[in-house]
């Protein structure tokens, strides 16, 4: 048996079963049978940010059918990351292929970046970036682009450390 550490917890465990320790986070790729799930988020994602304006952002329209639609359709317009913890999903990543002409190269552009609010601190946005960093060098990518609304402190916060 093996120690690991187990990420955004700060905790220490054996490798394997442990009923003691709390399974690691999981990220995969979205599926189209995660539409639901990334309905539901977004939707949680939404009411985290209109929260942050008393109520004047505007209403999500990342629906079961937009995602099915637009994700998961011929030509996808975006991909995904999914992460789970004990087989709850707690957060989200999208992100899109592009091309930047001054850098003459491929870029991935980060849409949305989701940890549900009692999560976040945890370095759960850190694992979902790293996860996508390998998914970028496999494609040729040489930057990853964001953009973080103005008003969203966690955001800010995440984007700075």
């Amino acid at each position: 048996m093996a120690f690991r550490l187990f990420p955004g917890t700060g905790l220490l465990g054996f490798s394997g079963d442990n009923p003691w320790m709390p399974s690691p986070p999981s990220v995969r790729p979205i599926h189209k049978e995660d539409a639901d799930t990334l309905a539901l988020l977004a939707e949680d994602f939404e009411r985290y940010l209109d929260h942050l304006v008393d109520g004047r952002h505007k209403n999500s329209r990342m629906t079961k059918d937009v995602f099915l639609r637009d994700g998961f359709g011929e030509t996808p317009s975006f991909h995904g990351l999914l992460l789970e913890e004990d087989g709850s999903p707690i957060g989200y990543l999208l992100y899109c292929f592009g091309y930047n002409t001054d850098l003459a190269s491929r870029t991935v552009q980060v849409i949305d970046l989701y940890i549900k609010s009692e999560r976040q601190g945890k370095g759960f946005g850190r694992l979902l970036m790293r996860t996508l960093i390998p998914i970028c060098k496999t494609a040729g990518v040489h930057a990853i682009c964001t953009s973080v609304w103005n008003l969203n402190p966690s955001a800010k916060h995440f984007t700075r450390v």
